[in-house]
């Protein structure tokens, strides 16, 4: 069987991979009271 679901193997455009890269970067929990998840939480909320 040949499985052929490109959506699964698509690429990803340079702007989806930049703005994942800038998300990775605060790996905080956004519900988190600490620094980290309030940094995480600043930046979702943008």
């Amino acid at each position: 069987m040949i499985y052929l679901d490109y959506a699964a193997t698509h690429p990803m455009t340079p702007e989806a991979l930049a703005a994942y890269a800038q998300a990775a970067a605060l790996p905080g929990n956004p519900a988190s009271v600490h620094a980290a998840g309030q940094a995480a939480r600043e930046r979702l909320e943008e």
